[in-house]
């Protein structure tokens, strides 16, 4: 019986960044880098870009001994808001 080739759905680079950043840790400019084979100032672009059209999530950064991690976490709806 002959091997069959398994074909997993393809993710286009915006949509890894954001899984990447909804980890739990986040993550940091060079992993982001290295995953999607961007400089990391097309990187801060994407995150700048992602922050302004893309509402739902919400985009934190922070410095961990001396590296910056960003994180993107799911907004959740004021259900006070009028």
């Amino acid at each position: 019986m002959e091997a069959q080739e398994v074909v997993l759905p393809k993710l286009n680079k915006r949509a890894f960044l954001i899984t990447l950043l909804k980890r739990n840790d986040g993550a940091s400019l060079q992993e982001l880098a290295d995953a999607t084979e961007w400089k990391v100032n097309s990187i801060r672009g994407a995150i700048s870009l992602l922050e302004k059209t893309n509402k739902q999530l919400t985009f934190t950064s922070e410095k961990r001994d001396g590296i910056r991690f960003y994180k993107a976490t799911t907004s959740q709806p004021d259900i006070n808001a009028e």
